[in-house]
């Protein structure tokens, strides 16, 4: 399984998941105190030094999957 580094800007966290988002999910349900409205999370493969091929992903659709999750049951 794939090791993560994620960041809010404020907050990080090292992570095993099967998927970018997933760890996301994962930081804000379990690692983190807070969650970022209308911002950013940034993961990488490979450290939290900035990197090309780091991803962006909107606090939006983090809350959007967990939001799914939640009515499907999964949390």
């Amino acid at each position: 399984m794939p090791k993560y580094y994620v960041t809010d800007g404020v907050e990080r966290a090292v992570i095993s998941s099967d998927d970018p988002y997933n760890a996301v999910c994962e930081c804000v349900l379990e690692r983190f105190s807070t969650f970022v409205v209308n911002g950013l999370y940034i993961v990488s493969e490979k450290g939290f030094d900035t990197h090309p091929d780091d991803l962006a992903i909107s606090s939006n659709t983090i809350l959007n999957i967990l939001v799914k999750r939640k009515k499907d049951g999964e949390l």
